[in-house]
């Protein structure tokens, strides 16, 4: 009987140590399965953020890529634009029969050297006039005269000038050439101007930053032919299937799936930037740790918890990092190293949505006047510098408190807010500003005002009320045109009315 009982206590244990396993392995296995559940779903709503993020990001950079492309096209169709300064140089005829040899070669002369004046301010690789007998004045690469042993030189590129409003075209591939992007201008009817670079010079246009460095950026024409591409074994060839496939015919326009993010931003003459990464590539960081958790959350369960909620912590920081920097290098104008014109009306807009309406607001626009003699006369590297300079000038100046935006080429702003009693302080803290600067500016400037007559002129509005950023805006603009219209190298402070004379 006591055999019986002693049996039974040590059945009754075992059951114990049983029921204990089963309690502690069924708890487990829940933590378990629920922390994977919440894991899971936290680890993919992080990759939905990412992805959301990163695809705006990447959308604000290839509209900055498409700005830049705009710039360098204009700075090439600008440049061609001289050749119309004087008649002599685009109304000669080199077809002209009754045109006598001594007159012809004068004239012909006098045209090269102002091919040669005007080629020397750019890279340029071709840079000649072709009249229609294939007769050619300027510089011509053997690379391009080359491509037409037989002739036809005057009537391929003829065959490029596509905007007929305005008499030019851009090409690619012409006479087999994929090294090179070529612009296309009619100087009379027997004569066309032919101007090219090579594409690698578009490497300084199109920058990413390194945190996307696994992105491929391509300039693409209207037949999806690749004219620039980062990976430059592409250059020439069709735009792959995989990304052709996403683009639509919207000019600006972002586009993602399961594999691929893509952005497409259509430039001024019709061409298109085109921006495209692997979403593994966006996802690496994001894949890696979401193994480490499910690894760790087999392993152990009370490690897990610890350790999940470090490997969760540490999610959000690659993301927050990588963030952080696209978000800022989105934000900041490369050149001038303020705020973007996109940046800007983003931060002035959120500052004044959390403002009371009755607090002072200054907005002021700058415009450096006759800016663009200094692209005409000292190149276009003396005007990028000055840009330079202006950014530095106006950081070091103006308060900290207040935000400043590039908004244009040459264009300016900056604005800051005062609290609603003070407005007599900000009165003459922005009178002694104003002055300072327009006198630190002439300092800085005094090489282009003599060389350009470079000035500055400012608009500034300095106003209490509830006032959209484009309202604001729009009443600085105003006081900046009264400035440029009294004589330029002076601010003028908005004043109710000023709008309907501007």
């Amino acid at each position: 009987m006591g055999f019986f009982r002693k049996k039974t206590k040590k059945d009754k244990n075992e059951n114990y140590r049983k029921m204990q396993f089963r309690i502690m392995y069924s708890f487990g296995l829940i933590i378990i399965v629920v922390s994977a559940v919440l894991a899971s779903v936290i680890l993919e709503r992080s990759g939905t953020v990412m992805r959301q993020k990163v695809a705006s990001l990447v959308a604000a950079d290839s509209h900055q890529l498409q700005m830049n492309i705009n710039s360098y096209l204009k700075k090439v169709e600008s440049t061609a634009s001289l050749m119309f300064a004087d008649e002599k140089y685009y109304a000669y005829d080199a077809t002209d029969e009754s045109m006598d040899e001594y007159h012809r070669v004068i004239s012909e002369e006098k045209i090269t050297d102002r091919i040669v004046d005007i080629g020397l301010m750019e890279n340029f690789s071709d840079f000649s006039i072709i009249y229609s007998n294939d007769h050619s004045v300027g510089w011509l690469s053997k690379t391009t005269s080359g491509a037409f042993p037989k002739g036809g030189l005057y009537d391929t590129f003829a065959g490029c000038i596509t905007n007929q409003k305005v008499d030019s075209g851009w090409a690619f591939g012409v006479g087999g050439n994929t090294d090179r992007l070529y612009y296309v201008k009619r100087l009379n009817p027997h004569a066309i101007l032919v101007a090219s670079f090579y594409s690698k010079e578009l490497d300084s246009v199109f920058k990413y930053p390194e945190e996307l460095k696994g992105i491929t950026i391509r300039l693409i024409n209207d037949e999806k032919q690749i004219l620039y591409s980062s990976g430059k074994q592409e250059i020439g060839k069709k735009l792959p299937e995989v990304t052709a496939s996403l683009l639509v015919d919207e000019s600006d326009f972002s586009a993602m799936n399961k594999k691929y993010l893509v952005t497409s931003n259509q430039c001024s003459n019709g061409w298109r930037v085109v921006c495209s990464v692997s979403m593994n590539k966006i996802m690496k960081e994001n894949d890696q740790l979401k193994r480490s958790v499910y690894l760790i959350t087999s392993i152990c369960v009370l490690v897990f918890v610890s350790i999940g909620m470090i490997i969760l912590k540490r999610a959000t920081q690659p993301v927050d990092g990588l963030v952080s920097k696209l978000e800022n290098e989105a934000a900041i104008d490369a050149l001038s190293g303020v705020c973007n014109k996109r940046a800007f009306h983003r931060q002035v807009t959120e500052e004044l949505g959390r403002m009371a309406p009755e607090n002072i607001k200054l907005f002021i626009m700058f415009d450096i006047d006759n800016f663009k003699q200094v692209n005409d006369k000292l190149g276009h590297a003396q005007g990028d510098l000055a840009i330079a300079r202006m950014g530095r000038l106006l950081r070091k100046k103006l308060d900290a408190a207040g935000t400043i935006g590039r908004v244009g080429g040459d264009e300016f702003s900056y604005y800051r807010s005062f609290r609603k009693e003070d407005m007599e302080y900000a009165k003459t803290r922005m009178n002694a500003d104003m002055d300072s600067l327009l006198k630190v500016f002439a300092e800085e400037f005094t090489m282009e005002h003599k060389a350009c007559d470079v000035s500055l002129s400012a608009g500034v509005c300095l106003i209490s009320g509830d006032f959209t950023f484009e309202e604001l805006s729009r009443k600085a603009d105003s006081a900046l045109y009264i400035s440029k219209r009294h004589g330029k190298n002076q601010y003028t402070v908005y004043k109710e009315g000023m709008e309907d004379n501007a």
